[in-house]
C-alpha cells in the first residue's frame, strides 16, 4: 500500500534478444532494474525493490536476466510517484552501458 499522497505506478516490459551482428556474442544481460527511471510531476523515480519472490496480480517482477538469440522474458517494474502524476504525462527510460543515447518510453 503506498503512503498518503501516493499511488503506485506498474510498467510491464518485455525484453528481447532480437539476435547479435558479431557472430561472437550469442547472449545478453538485460538491464538491471537500478538502469530503469520514471520521469513525470514530481520529478524522477526509481524502482521499486521488489523481494525476488514476490508474486503480483500483474504477473512477475522484473528481474535481469541472461537471454540466449530469441529468447524474451517478461516483468513489471513497481514506481512510488505521486498520486496527481498521469500515466500519460509519464516517460521511462533506461541507461544500456553500449548504448550511446538512453532509449525512451512516452507511457501515454
Amino acid at each position: 500500500t503506498a503512503p498518503e499522497g501516493k499511488t503506485h505506478l506498474v510498467v510491464h516490459m518485455r525484453v528481447t534478444h532480437r539476435g547479435n551482428l558479431d557472430g561472437v556474442n550469442y547472449s545478453i544481460e538485460t538491464p538491471p532494474l537500478s538502469a530503469f527511471t520514471l520521469y513525470g510531476e514530481g520529478g524522477a523515480f526509481m524502482p521499486l525493490q521488489i523481494p525476488a519472490n514476490a508474486t503480483t496480480s500483474f504477473g512477475e517482477v522484473y528481474r535481469q536476466k541472461t537471454l540466449d538469440r530469441k529468447e524474451s522474458i517478461d516483468g513489471s517494474i513497481f514506481f512510488e510517484v505521486p498520486d496527481v502524476m498521469l500515466p500519460s504525462d509519464a516517460y521511462l527510460s533506461v541507461a544500456i552501458e553500449s548504448v550511446p543515447e538512453s532509449p525512451v518510453w512516452v507511457l501515454g
